[in-house]
């Protein structure tokens, strides 16, 4: 059965979107967030992450609450829509990169740029 109550996306704010928010399957569990961000948003699609609690019931009723993450993705492709759904135990953690490390690649990009505009110029 891999059949899942339905959802509403509620975007007016961040605190919304996980008041309103829940995912329940009677023969695996639920899952309820307690963080959310949005990923991506355009007018054809919409990403959203969610960070929460995975409740195991009926066929899982042996296992124990888990920490979870929650990805869903929406796609518009002329007057299709699809659905993505992907749940991770423990969850994925989104790292962003540490500012020291943007300012090295930048400034290797810029050596490269150098590098090709003074090569060109001797050439």
């Amino acid at each position: 059965m891999t059949s899942f109550s339905g959802h509403v996306l509620d975007l007016s704010s961040l605190a919304s979107l996980v008041a309103s928010f829940q995912l329940t399957n009677p023969t695996y569990g639920k899952f309820v967030p307690t963080a959310a961000s949005i990923l991506s948003r355009s007018a054809t699609f919409l990403g959203i992450f969610f960070l929460g609690d995975f409740t195991p019931e009926s066929d899982l009723a042996g296992f124990e609450l888990s920490p979870t993450s929650l990805r869903i993705s929406l796609n518009q492709s002329g007057l299709s829509i699809s659905e993505a759904i992907t749940l991770n135990s423990p969850p994925i953690r989104i790292t962003v990169p540490e500012p020291g490390t943007l300012f090295l690649l930048m400034t290797g990009s810029f050596g490269l740029l150098g590098f090709g505009l003074r090569r060109k110029a001797q050439a």
